[in-house]
């Protein structure tokens, strides 16, 4: 026994009429003549084999055929006689012409291979085109060794194929967006308990106080057709300082650090991040005004294995915006509220280990917000409890595609990114506890989106001068 080579001086039968049965060969090279070399069966003695209508499944080396539209003519298949159905792996048409030989033409289309095959997304039919159609890549170095590979996978393996293409892409998930918009609605939560707290309770503020908070956040968006989702899990630490200006005005200014790691398809990104913002709140009367500004700046680092070869990418994602809100007190505890949020995301550009050039459009995002907060107050001897629960729906009137132009060789492709859904709750629960100069509190909130859910924890810890 020979690689892919049967020989034996004996009779070989193939049982007619099982349509299961299935002779699969290898072809490494073929001939201006149309002969082969490559897999056989042959008996010793004679030039055939009659396989009594069993079918041939064909593979082809990966240097034969490896451009779209080439063919070979004549490839000549007498050795099997009576020979069933034949067929390739991969993208190939086969055909028997007028003289009994086989027409095979490589008709993989990149864009049909990763859409229709295997139901790729639209941005792997984009990074398909592109990197089939590159010129100049270097066969050297890792990017001419990715283009050959990817050239191979969409003949033989268009699954992995269709993933490779989804890796090799910049995200095309709304990754930067949900994660920036947790980070700080984590932030502006506790911002907007403080000043909540410590209206209601009269002269709270008015000596100062410091806080510290830690956080912690789980978000996932789902999997869909165009896009492999993400999973993102941070944890942070915020704390700031605040104080009442008189008996109307409150103000303070915090910092807050955040490490998020986040996986998607095959890329894993680990983020660090940083915000700095300042808020206040205005109250006349039961009526009152309550706003906040950041400026926030990640650094985030991706890595993914594209079949065997490692591609890196590190770039900077800022942020800034602002949201105020304006709401009444009632007596019983209850206390609407509605107002706006408004975020700008811009990623710096970057290059990849791939020498692919990457350019992301920035994401304005501008939110409406309607909700109610109860407070409630439990006064005891030696502590004060204060349970408390939000509800809100948000309505994004603007939000932009996280889009991105990407350039590799001599050609360029753009990924048309997601974002999350324009209709949105949130919902939280806070429990806080005043005992001497020291204030304990421990919150959940839950974010939900179609599509996308985010999970939220925090402990904060605060002392009253």
């Amino acid at each position: 026994m020979a690689s892919n080579t049967l020989r034996t001086d004996n009779e070989v039968v193939f049982e007619d009429g099982q349509a299961q049965t299935t002779i699969g060969i290898v072809i490494n090279k073929v001939s201006g003549d149309g002969n082969y070399e490559g897999g056989k069966i042959i008996q010793e003695n004679s030039d055939s084999v009659d396989v009594n209508g069993a079918d041939l499944k064909i593979a082809f080396n990966s240097d034969i055929l490896s451009e779209q539209g080439s063919s070979i003519e004549n490839l000549n298949l007498s050795a099997f006689e009576g020979i069933g159905d034949v067929s390739t792996t991969g993208t190939y048409e086969i055909k028997k012409n007028s003289e009994g030989k086989y027409v095979v033409t490589n008709k993989a289309n990149y864009a049909d291979t990763s859409a229709v095959s295997v139901g790729g997304s639209v941005s792997n039919q984009k990074t398909a085109e592109a990197w089939n159609n590159a010129k100049g890549l270097s066969r050297d170095a890792v990017e001419g060794a990715m283009q050959k590979a990817l050239n191979i996978a969409s003949r033989e393996n268009p699954v992995q194929y269709a993933k490779a293409l989804t890796d090799l892409a910049p995200t095309n998930t709304a990754v930067h967006m949900g994660v920036t918009q947790d980070f700080n609605n984590q932030v502006a939560q506790e911002v907007s308990d403080r000043l909540s707290s410590g209206m209601s309770s009269g002269d709270a503020y008015e000596n100062g106080g410091v806080w510290v908070q830690t956080l912690y956040n789980r978000s996932k968006q789902n999997e869909t057709r165009q896009t492999p989702g993400f999973k993102s899990h941070t944890v942070g630490v915020a704390m700031g300082f605040d104080g009442s200006i008189n008996s109307k005005t409150t103000v303070g200014v915090g910092y807050a650090y955040g490490k998020s790691d986040i996986d998607s398809g095959g890329r894993d990104t680990d983020v660090k991040s940083h915000n700095f913002f300042v808020y206040g709140k205005y109250k006349p009367s039961q009526w009152f005004v309550k706003g906040m500004a950041n400026y926030g700046t990640a650094k985030y680092d991706e890595k993914a294995n594209i079949m065997g070869y490692a591609n890196k990418g590190k770039y900077d994602v800022d942020n800034y915006g602002f949201r105020t809100s304006v709401g009444y007190d009632f007596a019983n505890g209850i206390t609407p509220e509605a107002g706006l949020r408004y975020t700008h995301i811009k990623q710096d550009d970057y290059t990849d280990t791939m020498h692919q050039h990457i350019r992301s459009d920035d994401i304005d995002i501008m939110t409406a917000v309607a909700g109610v907060n109860y407070v409630h107050k439990i006064a005891k001897d030696d502590f004060v409890f204060t349970p408390s629960i939000h509800l809100a729906a948000t309505y994004d009137l603007t939000s932009d595609d996280s889009n991105a132009v990407v350039g590799v060789g001599n050609t360029i492709y753009r990924v048309k990114g997601d974002k999350l859904n324009r209709l949105g709750f949130e919902t939280g629960l806070n429990a806080a506890v005043d005992i001497d100069d020291w204030t304990l509190s421990a919150e959940y909130d839950l974010g939900l989106r179609e599509d996308y859910t985010s999970h939220t924890g925090m402990l904060k810890a605060k002392y009253n001068f």
